[in-house]
């Protein structure tokens, strides 16, 4: 089976590279077993970055999220990292550094066991229920240490009726589909289900909230906005992540100067990497490029403040929320994936993230 699908990701990374033109193919299929085989770049980069049409001499440039998250654990202490990572733990940082975040309504939490947690940490369906009594009619919940969104889901309240991923329940019903979704997993984090600036509504889907990807670094003290992305949902998703391609999302980078957005890029495919152009949103109709992000002075102020918060973290990926009451964060992350950088931006990493450990080699 695994022979069977590794011929499947040659197959499609050929085709993907002959762009369905038969003079195509000879030149696609050297290109992608050159870069496997002499670059270690497989047919899935391969499509992602559209290698087929960048000189040779630049694929060596490229960054791979794998080596990507490694070195950033090189430059990012593990005890450090922890802190963001653990979503409570991040809400709670932020909250105690005046910065502006995401509210958690309420936390399942199985490793919580500090009293001061107890306002928000719920171990019980009675103090679910309660706390579910007042709050918002739209929530969105997740995983306390997920990544990519995964399993995170939305849900509303109609008439006492809680509904969600095709189901409706009371309040008690909800809390057990939680658990139950849980699993063996750590907890759920609870939040207000968060609508972006009006002005987005031009360029997004309604069903996810759209965040910019920043990428910041500190050196001596001082933060360093590097490059930043708008992550727009598309369709059904209920979340705006890139997934490397194939979530049926768009990116498009952001001008640090101006806060206006670039080409936007996306996959044809939600089963492979085929990367194209996109001028208009697929819902909206309207187009993107050139749509300036609302409050963008306040988006770079608020990632000076929240990046000077962590002084031990050097680098992080940040997700930020913009609003109608302003800039929010909504999540950081230590080892934050390349490739969406990689890919709206249309640069490599690799030349930069190696000198970042020659620079903290040499401290």
């Amino acid at each position: 089976m695994l022979k069977l699908m590794t011929l499947q990701d040659y197959i499609r990374g050929i085709r993907t590279a002959a762009k369905g033109r038969l003079g195509r193919y000879p030149a696609a299929t050297y290109s992608v077993f050159l870069s496997r085989f002499s670059y270690g770049i497989g047919p899935r980069y391969h499509s992602l970055f559209r290698l087929m049409d960048v000189p040779k001499e630049q694929w060596n440039d490229y960054l791979l999220d794998k080596k990507g998250r490694t070195i950033l654990k090189q430059i990012n202490p593990p005890t450090d990292r922890e802190l963001v990572n653990d979503k409570f733990a991040f809400y709670r940082h932020c909250i105690a550094s005046d910065l502006a975040v995401i509210p958690t309504l309420c936390v399942i939490d199985k490793n919580a066991i500090n009293p001061d947690k107890a306002d928000v940490v719920v171990n019980s369906k009675k103090e679910w229920e309660k706390k579910l009594q007042d709050t918002d009619d739209k929530l969105f919940i997740k995983l306390i240490d997920g990544t990519y969104g995964i399993d995170a889901f939305s849900t509303y309240r109609i008439n006492q009726q809680w509904h969600y991923c095709g189901e409706i329940g009371t309040a008690a019903d909800l809390y057990e589909f939680t658990i139950q979704r849980l699993g063996a997993r750590r907890g759920w984090v609870v939040q207000p289900l968060i609508r972006a600036h009006g002005e987005f509504d031009q360029i997004t889907s309604s069903n996810a909230l759209c965040t910019i990807r920043a990428v910041t670094r500190l050196v001596d003290g001082i933060t360093q906005v590097l490059y930043a992305v708008l992550r727009i949902p598309v369709g059904d998703n209920i979340t705006d992540n890139f997934s490397h391609g194939t979530s049926g999302n768009i990116i498009a980078p952001i001008d640090l100067k101006t806060g206006k957005l670039g080409i936007c890029r996306g996959s044809v495919s939600r089963v492979w990497p085929n990367i194209v152009e996109v001028e208009m949103h697929p819902d909206t109709g309207n187009p993107i490029l050139g749509f300036k992000v609302p409050l963008w002075d306040d988006v770079l102020s608020l990632l000076d403040h929240a990046q000077r918060s962590f002084q031990a973290l050097k680098t992080l990926g940040w997700d930020i929320a913009v609003t109608d009451k302003g800039p929010i964060i909504v999540e950081a992350n230590s080892t934050y994936d390349v490739d969406i950088i990689q890919v709206s931006h249309q640069i490599t990493l690799g030349k930069i993230f190696s000198a970042w450990i020659e620079e903290k080699n040499t401290i």
